[in-house]
């Protein structure tokens, strides 16, 4: 009998709803990790996944792998030790590996819509998928950045949910995926509230704290900083600045138990002639679409200057 694995990155909401989809639906074995342990660990994945608490299978036989996003396009050599036969949802990023099996979802139809036309359907799944389509085609548009406001909605209200009762955005889909429509109605609501509040933020942030460059692709770039609300900010930033090519967000990430802080960069692209995934495509652990696109890098302040 064949095993099927999804591996995704548990800090990214729309692949942690396709995983919550894959598990309930298809009983897959998923395995979780938050991105940034892959970039603290360099190209070990089976390290990155033993400190995040979960074991890979260790003996070969009949395992599929399912990959939702390009973190991992540099580690397939040593995924194929652990599986059979691997696919890889990219999100748009040409992602050229002759070993696997790529979808890079040039028309945008979500890693949802991607996972169904590779596995067994019948009537029974068919009228669950339609059961669930408030929440599915919701997932699908957020796999490419915000969408309209109904999706930054229940997205919002799916992360207040997961701080607030302390549980990962995987667990608060299963949920999700379970309950009946009062819980959808709940996340609805409280994240159309936070939504409004959430905007202000963030275009106030976009209003006094920007700085216009020209990258060296040649686009115009408004920049700023945002700990928190990223795709608000982005949102934020474009609206004061509606010129600009890509609208870019850097948040400072402290490494608790060393010394391996870093710098998150998120991007978003408003021009067909500049793809946010090529831009960065040169730093290593890089991943995204044409639209969107985001990665880690090595960054080290020198707090003895003031303290």
């Amino acid at each position: 009998m064949t095993t099927k694995y999804v591996l995704t990155a548990i800090n990214m909401p729309d692949c942690c709803a396709t995983a919550a989809f894959a598990k309930i639906v298809y009983n897959m074995e998923i395995i979780l990790v938050e991105s940034k342990y892959k970039f603290h660990l360099g190209d070990d994945i089976v390290k990155a996944m033993a400190l995040n608490g979960i074991v890979f299978p260790e003996s070969r036989g009949a395992k599929v792998l399912y990959i939702i996003g390009s973190f991992w396009k540099n580690d397939i050599d040593i995924l194929l030790t652990m599986f059979d036969k691997i696919y890889m949802y990219s999100f748009g990023e040409p992602v050229i590996n002759d070993k696997i099996t790529v979808f890079s979802d040039e028309k945008k139809l979500g890693s949802i819509i991607w996972l169904r036309s590779l596995l067994p359907q019948s009537l029974l799944i068919d009228g669950y998928v339609t059961s669930k389509q408030h929440i599915i085609s919701k997932a699908n548009v957020r796999c490419f950045g915000q969408g309209p406001d109904e999706v930054q909605q229940l997205f919002t209200g799916i992360y207040d949910y997961s701080a607030t009762n302390k549980v990962n955005v995987f667990d608060t889909f299963i949920k999700l995926f379970l309950d009946d429509i009062e819980f959808y109605d709940t996340l609805m609501d409280r994240g159309g509230m936070l939504l409004t509040n959430h905007r202000g933020l963030a275009e106030e942030r976009a209003r006094i704290n920007t700085k216009i460059i020209t990258a060296k692709c040649g686009a115009k770039v408004a920049i700023t900083e945002g700990p928190e609300l990223t795709n608000f900010t982005h949102e934020g930033l474009i609206k004061v600045n509606t010129d600009a090519d890509l609208t870019a967000v850097f948040s400072y990430n402290l490494d608790k138990n060393g010394p391996k802080d870093e710098m998150r960069v998120s991007i978003r692209s408003y021009s067909s002639k500049f793809d946010a995934s090529k831009i960065l495509e040169n730093i290593k652990g890089s991943g995204g679409s044409d639209t969107a696109a985001g990665c880690r890098i090595p960054y080290s302040l020198d707090f003895s200057l003031v303290l």
